[in-house]
């Protein structure tokens, strides 16, 4: 026990001549020997739960006491009672790494929300890594690094009540870690404080520790605790005490540890016991770190560097408290990585400190947070300060149990107070509100999310398990709103929070520092959590983007060709068509024209005509479509469970046309129409299926500028399926029906009884055409030329008159549509002027789109691979001399195995 060495220990309970306090000196010793022997056994265990960890067994422990005197030298002194109280909290600071300092230990552990939050977090980060399937079972590695990182994050916390906790013994009654109950009473608390407070930073302990507090009545009145002092030296004992005895060679090469965990025991294996050298710890090493050993290397430059800001910041707070500061004020050589290599040795390497890092972050978000990560769209700070209000009531409806009826968004414009050539801009929600650490930290901190940061777990334990579909993840979305405007005000608090504790965050510009102040409830409205407000233009929010808006929504090639010379916007309908779809109830008021709109929460239930309004620019883009009115075919895609994916209808127009562009369907990200294009929608077989409506989808871009569907196959496939039984034949054409059942089977495992393709003289079905295909090795299709060097396949609509009055082949098909060019103009003439040849099947599939479905019927008929060949053949079953000769035909010919 070489801590009993110590002057620290002797100082405070060394035995002494015409001692008038040696019973009481004797007192707190005795109960503190004690609780170390209980300790002692507690931490044995954390190797148990936290197996990769440097030594924390009670060895660690002893040794911050002479990392102590180290720190403090030889003038600096406790009284008994403060002695008491820093050996107990050094006892206690670590314990919590093991199960059994836990009520109930690893099972109740394991039901907590934290651990919830943990295990969602990790599959979320799975799924998103692409690492596993959609549903992800947990290994038993799995279980045992998140229990790892669950006791690292709580065991400081769970310090705090350690000294009041009891243990049960069956039969025997409960125990606690100090004895004596007078003591426990006295000082239980102020242990638990001090200990947690090693992982608080330096400002929370020096506002939440007090500098003097009394003891027990049982002790001398002057043995008063001043617990500012105590967590400053605790922090920095527990800093310093880094070298070979926690990382013995033997037990290294024993647990074989991976990761980052290795690292530091590769570095600690390495260092010598630190030592006070003048006014700095000195930290040198037993052998240089070799190349292979640069990552180690750079652990232990962090271990000092951590050292440094301790020992800085806690002679800082000591020197305003009025208390004598510590004997070492810095640590040698941490001020540069090339002047710590001198103590702590490299061979034949040097340490640059390379490291990534931003300099001037006010310019990175400038630079990244607007016109270049998002283009010059005015949409952009309108959809990123709706889509966090809608994160945040999200959130809030999980915490509380709250279904799609709670929640409510509010956007309103109002004329400017002093400026009439600007406007004031308020979009409120009654979300999760911010607190003011959320407000100074995440928000403020560019590329930071506080859906993925640990703080979320903090402030909201169980929200992440509660598996809550957050738009919000890269952090940056709030900055671009200065593209927009220069002065920002956030007024937020809590929900759950008083009105004394709303505060408020003014950005007079990105360039400068933002004021963090207190508000009161004047500032927000009532029942309102968050409030953003915009000062800008009054022509910003009256006619948005005039030099292309539309974009936003609909494809520019598009909206040219339908002569759209209108492309600009007001706010209300930039908004109006954003919201299209989200759950969430929104209402807008322009308060200088009385300009209104509300948007309900029910999107499945709406009234088709009601939903179609909501889309984006809808009426622009319907002008002159035969079969836009399928109002009565909008249907969800919903899965067995309930599960719904988008409320959408096949676009028939779309489909018929061949359009290469979709402007009437929409994805949504997480309730807000995306902009992306083309916006896609494919078939459990790959085939684009064109739609209008809204698909719910996902992005991983920031700029939310590529989308993709997260509906799975099962549910867009059931979904189309009805949409094809559902249509009304009698408005659509033969040889629309034709592509529309060539579509159908390419896209579909389906068999719909859809005219398909024309035969012996009749219309029929894929089905049959199928039963018609197997038995034959060869099947051809019509085509003509119109030019020596264009060849292009015959099409149903294109059928001349001698195809419907005389007998064909019974091997030619002719489908729904044909090709304008099937080959390129060279092939074409040299194919001609030899009789015909092979053709490769990929340049058939490329040049004519009916080609697939007819592949699929062969593919079905057929167990066997197929040559495609450009021939000559008679095509007509019949002796008119006119009809009875050959025809070019492209034929496809079963090969025998």
């Amino acid at each position: 026990m070489n801590f009993k060495s110590t002057k620290l220990w002797l100082h405070a309970f060394e035995q002494r001549d015409g001692d008038q306090f040696e019973t009481q000196r004797a007192r707190l010793a005795s109960q503190l020997l004690t609780m170390r022997e209980k300790v002692e056994q507690l931490v044995s265990f954390i190797p148990v739960d936290c197996k990769d960890l440097t030594i924390h067994d009670i060895t660690h422990l002893d040794a911050l006491w002479e990392a102590a005197q180290q720190i403090t030298g030889e003038k600096w002194e406790l009284n008994p009672a403060e002695a008491f109280v820093f050996g107990a909290a050094v006892l206690i600071h670590d314990a919590g790494l093991t199960t059994l300092a836990y009520p109930k230990g690893k099972a109740a552990l394991k039901a907590s929300d934290k651990w919830q939050d943990l295990v969602a977090y990790h599959i979320s980060t799975v799924q998103d890594e692409g690492k596993g399937p959609s549903k992800v079972e947990l290994s038993a590695k799995d279980e045992a690094d998140l229990l790892f990182t669950l006791l690292r994050e709580l065991h400081a916390h769970q310090a705090e009540s350690l000294c009041l906790q009891s243990w049960e013994l069956e039969g025997k009654g409960s125990f606690y870690l100090i004895d004596d109950s007078e003591l426990r009473a006295a000082f239980g608390e102020t242990i638990g404080r001090i200990a947690a407070s090693h992982h608080w930073d330096a400002e929370r302990v020096h506002s939440e520790l007090s500098s003097g507090k009394g003891g027990s009545p049982k002790l001398p009145a002057e043995w008063t605790i001043n617990e500012c002092k105590l967590g400053c030296l605790i922090r920095c004992a527990d800093a310093a005490q880094v070298d070979r005895t926690r990382a013995p060679l033997t037990l290294y090469a024993a647990l074989g540890p991976e990761g980052y965990a290795r690292l530091h025991w590769e570095a600690q294996s390495k260092l010598n016991r630190p030592f006070l050298k003048d006014d700095a710890i000195h930290f040198t090493s037993s052998s240089s770190f070799l190349a292979s050993e640069a990552d180690a290397w750079w652990i232990a430059f962090d271990l000092a560097s951590i050292l440094e800001k301790e020992l800085r910041a806690s002679n800082a707070i000591l020197t305003d408290i009025g208390e004598q500061t510590f004997a070492a004020q810095r640590v040698a050589g941490a001020e540069a990585p090339a002047t710590f290599s001198r103590y702590v040795n490299t061979s034949k390497w040097r340490p640059i400190d390379a490291t990534v890092r931003v300099t001037d972050p006010l310019r990175l978000a400038r630079t990244l947070g607007g016109r270049n990560l998002y283009g010059a769209s005015q949409v952009v700070p309108f959809r990123e300060l709706i889509q966090n209000a809608a994160d945040a009531i999200r959130a809030r409806r999980a915490l509380e149990g709250r279904g799609v009826d709670f929640g409510i968004i509010n956007v309103s414009v109002e004329q400017h107070p002093s400026d009439d050539d600007m406007c004031v801009i308020h979009v409120d929600d009654n979300g999760i509100g911010m607190s003011e650490r959320v407000l100074s930290t995440t928000l403020v901190d560019f590329g930071k999310s506080l859906w993925n940061s640990n703080l979320i777990r903090d402030e909201f334990p169980g929200l992440k398990a509660a598996n809550v579909n957050n738009i919000g993840k890269f952090g940056i979305g709030f900055f671009s709103v200065f593209e927009i405007a220069d002065k920002v005000q956030v007024v937020s608090k809590r929900y759950d929070a008083g009105v004394n504790e709303i505060r408020a965050l003014d950005f007079r510009s990105l360039a400068t520092r933002p004021i963090l102040r207190e508000a009161n409830s004047e500032d927000l409205p009532r029942d309102i959590s968050t409030r953003v407000t915009l000062s800008l233009p009054k022509a910003t929010a009256q006619g948005l983007s005039p030099d292309g808006l539309l974009d936003e929504f609909i494809p520019q090639a598009y909206y040219r060709q339908r002569r759209f010379q209108d492309n600009k916007a007001t706010l209300k309908q930039v908004i109006q068509g954003m919201c299209c779809f989200l759950d969430i109830e929104l209402k807008f008021l322009d308060h200088r024209n009385g300009t209104t709109f509300s948007h309900t929460a029910n999107i499945y239930e709406k009234n088709p005509d009601d939903f179609i309004a909501e889309l984006p620019f809808l009426d622009h883009v319907s002008k002159g479509c035969r079969y836009f009115s399928a109002q009565k075919r909008l249907r969800p895609l919903t899965s067995e469970n309930g599960d719904a994916f988008g409320r959408a209808a096949l676009d028939i127009d779309c489909l018929l046309e061949s359009r290469p562009q979709n402007p009437r369907g929409f994805i949504s990200v997480g309730g807000i129409a995306a902009s992306s294009s083309p916006r896609e929608l494919r078939s459990k077989k790959g085939v684009h299926i064109p739609f209008f409506g809204v698909i719910e989808g996902k992005t991983e871009r920031a700029a939310r500028d590529i989308s993709s569907t997260i509906a799975p196959d099962e549910v867009v496939n059931d979904w189309l399926v009805a949409q094809i039984k559902e249509l009304d034949q009698d408005v659509l054409r033969t040889s629309e029906i034709m592509s529309i059942a060539s579509f159908a089977l390419t896209a579909t495992d389906f068999e719909f009884d859809l005219p398909f393709a024309f035969h012996a003289g009749r219309v029929k079905s894929a089905p049959t055409i199928i039963e018609i295909v197997k038995p034959k090795t060869c099947v051809c299709v019509p085509v003509r030329w119109r030019y020596e060097s264009w060849v292009e396949v015959v099409g149903y609509s294109s059928l001349r008159p001698e195809y419907f009055e005389a007998s064909l082949s019974d091997d030619v098909l002719v489908l729904a549509s044909g090709s304008e060019r099937l080959l390129p103009d060279d092939k074409s003439k040299e194919l001609k002027r030899t009789g015909g040849g092979r053709l490769e099947l990929e340049d058939v599939l490329r040049s004519w789109q009916s080609s697939r479905a007819l592949v699929e019927i062969l593919n079905r008929s057929w167990s066997s691979t197929f040559t495609v060949t450009l021939k000559t053949k008679p095509v007509f079953s019949t002796r008119i001399a006119s009809l009875s000769g050959e025809r070019w035909v492209v034929e496809f010919e079963k090969v025998s195995a």
